[in-house]
């Protein structure tokens, strides 16, 4: 397997996805960290990821979760994953490859039965109206719960980064959304406050060392505010034991290139940084 921010669990693969952070923390605070060893798994009490060291300044350990929100969004995430799949091989050999088609789901919900039906129902209506489509109309189905819509757009109103012609999959209304203004969600602040006291607890033998949170974001997280960020940290309590938290993502920064996203979110929230894969020099985002 690749190491990929998302899926590696080894010790190599722990550092190199904290060695970017790493390295723009110590830009950001004129340190000079380096990797030291892993921490996980290395003895009979939970601890944190791993231990970075500097001749000056002590010790920095880091813990890195991921805080996903919807807590369903994985399996959201999966569901849309194995319905397109299912539908490009039941109607790829249906429609014309010299054309863009589109199929918009939206509120993808129900159990396996219910998904196998829908799926069922979607490619026998794209077969049977198929020339409908061709002729510029829209087929699908409005019912509240197995709302889709499938047709041929053309291929000058494609994306630059899409495709110009075959199936694009599109879901809408699957990953959550709240206004920080109006309140956190409950079981936002739930998960928060799990993943605070979890990480708590492995830093409560690293007394002499700065204890950092680093925090992946999925789902509605992942594109959080500035305003949702202060006002979670104003509804959770922070444990003592924890003397930073920062959001260290790894995301598409424009739509042809992906990178890191870092922000200080707690003790004091700073402005973000992004630095692309292929760029070594953070860029401050305004």
């Amino acid at each position: 397997m690749m190491c990929t921010p998302s899926h590696c669990r080894c010790g190599h693969c722990e550092e190199r996805l904290l060695a970017p952070f790493v390295t723009h923390y110590n830009s950001w605070a004129g340190k000079c960290f380096r990797f030291k060893r892993r921490l996980d798994g290395s003895g009979p009490t939970p601890q944190p990821e791993a231990e970075y060291t500097d001749a000056l300044n002590g010790s920095l350990v880091i813990e890195r979760k991921s805080l996903i929100y919807p807590t369903e969004f994985a399996k959201f995430h999966q569901t849309q994953h194995d319905v397109s799949a299912t539908i490009d091989e039941q109607i790829r050999d249906v429609l014309d490859p010299r054309r863009a088609y589109r199929l918009t789901l939206r509120k993808i919900r129900g159990n396996r039965t219910d998904l196998t039906s829908l799926v069922d129902e979607i490619c026998r209506r794209i077969a049977l109206e198929l020339s409908l489509v061709h002729d510029g109309y829209t087929i699908g189905e409005q019912t509240p719960g197995n709302e889709w819509s499938f047709f041929e757009e053309p291929l000058s109103e494609r994306e630059y980064f899409e495709p110009t012609t075959g199936l694009i999959f599109e879901f809408e209304n699957t990953e959550g959304r709240f206004n920080p203004y109006f309140g956190i969600p409950d079981d936002l602040a739930l998960e928060t406050d799990r993943l605070l006291n979890a990480t708590s607890a492995k830093f409560g033998s690293h007394t002499g060392a700065t204890r950092l949170l680093a925090l992946d974001t999925f789902g509605a997280i992942q594109v959080m505010t500035d305003a949702g960020w202060d006002a979670l940290f104003s509804t959770v309590s922070v444990p003592a034991t924890i003397d930073e938290i920062w959001m260290t993502k790894h995301a598409n920064i424009t739509d042809l290139a992906c990178g890191w996203i870092f922000q200080r979110l707690w003790p004091q929230r700073m402005q973000a940084y992004q630095m692309f894969c292929h760029d070594p020099d953070a860029q401050q985002v305004e």
